[in-house]
This record gives C-alpha cells, structure tokens and sequence, in this order.
C-alpha cells in the first residue's frame, strides 16, 4: 500500500509542485494551507508522513510538531526552512 504525506504550505504554486513531485513518486498525498487545517486533518485521517515549512507555523514550530505527533502517534515529520531573497 502507498504511504500517505499531508504538505502543509501557504504558498499555492509550490504547494501544487510538492504534491506533484510526491504522487509521481507513487506516494498518496494531500495539501493544505494552514496547521490549523492540517491538525483538522490530522484529526480524522491517518497519514504515514507530514511535510511542513517552519514558516508555515501559526504555532510554534516545536509546538506544532508535537501536538501532530500527539494527535498522531508515529507519525513522520519533515521540516523545511528558508527563504528565498531575490536581488
């Protein structure tokens, strides 16, 4: 069976892309725009892995991971950080 990752980003486009890039690569994958949003999800749906921007957080970040990982025990959680400045 396919393993399952929730992406949380604000950002459409590259929200789109990250999903994109996962199902390619044979993954079930769902997105949403907020944590608030993902721990609605989180909530009622089982998921194997969580892909989350730590600018993305409402919360704090450590906040954040763990009351996913409490609301989902297991769960798999990767955290990216950075901007982008352009000149």
């Amino acid at each position: 069976m396919p393993l399952s990752c929730l992406v949380v980003e604000h950002d459409p486009l590259l929200r789109e892309i990250l999903l994109y890039m996962l199902e390619s690569q044979g993954y079930i994958a769902a997105g949403v725009e907020t944590t608030s949003r993902a721990f609605d999800v989180l909530h009622g749906v089982r998921v194997d892995a969580m892909f989350i921007g730590l600018t993305q957080c409402e919360h704090e970040g450590m906040e954040t991971i763990n009351t996913a990982k409490r609301l989902q025990p297991g769960l798999k959680v990767l955290v990216a950080s950075g901007s982008v400045q352009w000149a």
